[in-house]
């Protein structure tokens, strides 16, 4: 899933819409085994974002939003590897 994420301008529907409903599944299956702060999990995972866009393709076609949404949780998948890379340089 991480490699589909990454890939550069995603532009197939299909393959939008696998990845984001792939990942929303992941993040509700691994939800299960916390067992605190469950909904603070949720939210800092995109879970909501994520329904709304897949809901809103549904009912519009619309590719745009899931495109953008999709771009801004491969900027935080980026932000998060060079903050393990930073921390990991100064041990």
């Amino acid at each position: 899933m991480y490699i589909n994420i990454v890939k550069e301008d995603q532009k197939d529907p299909k393959e939008v819409l696998t990845t984001l409903a792939a990942l929303n599944l992941q993040i509700l299956l691994f939800s299960k085994t916390i067992e605190e702060n469950t909904d603070i999990f949720l939210r800092q995972a995109r879970f909501q974002e994520i329904n709304q866009c897949l809901s809103n393709y549904a009912n519009t076609g619309d590719l745009i939003a899931c495109q953008k949404l999709l771009k801004c949780i491969k900027a935080d998948l980026k932000c998060l590897e060079l903050f393990y890379k930073e921390n990991n340089k100064s041990k």
